[in-house]
């Protein structure tokens, strides 16, 4: 149970800390903020966590269906921007 609630809460942090990311550099660029949130920003992020998820995780890793994860921070990304473009106008 004390790994449970420890796994839950840097889950919890990392994703507050990932969604404060988005909020604070899509507002950067406000003329296309779906291009970085929704290209840009998911690339990096995919492509930090496969240069390292084999160090912190290897078995995690090994069972990460990249494509799938890739497409599913594309498709958070643009939503933000959406989000982002809809609060701005």
């Amino acid at each position: 149970m004390s790994l449970f609630l420890v796994a839950s809460f840097l889950h919890i942090v990392t994703s507050v800390l990932v969604g404060l990311l988005y909020g604070v550099m899509l507002p950067m660029f406000p003329k296309r903020p779906i291009i970085l949130g929704g290209l840009i920003a998911p690339f990096i992020w995919s492509g930090l966590l496969y240069a390292t998820l084999g160090i912190i995780n290897p078995l995690m890793a090994r069972n990460i269906d990249w494509v799938w994860f890739i497409i599913s921070q594309i498709g958070f990304g643009v939503v933000a921007g959406l989000v982002v473009c809809s609060r701005s106008a």
